[in-house]
């Protein structure tokens, strides 16, 4: 009797760890498969929604971390000192995009960044604003000194951004001084490559990278990056090159997003 119910109990923890596998591997292919359709899964918009409120919290308490220092009654201590060149660089960013967004218009849309992920194949930003603040998927992130990305998925409060060096990200772009056409797609390592060039054009290494205008999300003329290093490959008679974007995505701490 005890020996058929140990393995009675046996067959359902192998059971259950059957059924657990099969759900994660289920899970993995139908992101895998929003993923490369750019629309999010609804599991995913899901764990947005939960996760908000702690991710808001956290961004709040790293601004209220060192207390504000008292400068009429002591001298600023280094750790004061620090947290006062932080506050100066982020009311900075902040006025520049402030700025940013009424060079595009009332409807543009100012979010703080209050999340970030970073693997070899992927990056993206979480902002704290959603579909409820007028976020749309595709929209446009920039910054004063370029493109960021563009919203990849949305839920009611929060909005993922993905960035011009994912893998998967692609952007009409051409080069500023001849106007020669291309593609960026990141390399999942923190750089870009400006694509199909055509064999012959004029492309040398600190040129500028914009946005063409072509397609139907990113507008004409936003920089992208400055190129790097030149290649050619004769067999398909193109050439390529490697682009430094122009953004330091590590440290952007607010977006302009556009339509």
């Amino acid at each position: 009797m005890y020996t058929h119910t140990r393995g009675a109990r046996r067959r359902r923890l192998v059971l259950f760890a059957l059924l657990l596998l099969i759900l994660v591997i289920g899970l993995g292919w139908w992101s895998a498969c929003a993923r490369r359709a750019n629309a999010p899964a609804a599991f995913e918009q899901l764990g947005l929604e939960l996760v908000a409120p702690s991710l808001r919290a956290a961004a709040s308490v790293r601004k209220r971390v060192v207390p504000a220092p008292q400068y009429a009654f002591k001298p600023l201590t280094a750790v004061g000192l620090e947290r006062l060149r932080q506050l100066e660089a982020e009311n900075s960013q902040l006025r520049a995009t402030l700025e940013l967004r009424e060079r595009f218009s009332t409807h543009a849309i100012v979010a703080e960044v209050i999340g970030r992920n970073s693997v070899p194949w992927e990056g993206n930003l979480l902002i704290g604003k959603g579909s409820a603040d007028g976020v749309q998927p595709h929209m446009v992130a920039v910054v004063p000194d370029g493109v960021v990305g563009q919203v990849a998925e949305v839920s009611a409060h929060l909005a993922k951004i993905m960035l011009i060096t994912d893998t998967v990200s692609g952007v009409p772009a051409m080069l500023a001084r001849t106007q020669a056409p291309g593609v960026v797609k990141g390399d999942g390592g923190g750089m870009c490559r400006l694509l199909y060039l055509d064999g012959n054009a004029d492309v040398l290494a600190g040129d500028r990278v914009i946005t063409s205008g072509l397609g139907v999300i990113f507008p004409r003329g936003l920089p992208i990056g400055t190129v790097r290093a030149v290649t050619s490959n004769a067999t398909l008679s193109s050439r390529s090159a490697v682009i430094i974007p122009a953004v330091d995505l590590a440290r952007v701490e607010f977006v302009v997003l556009v339509n």
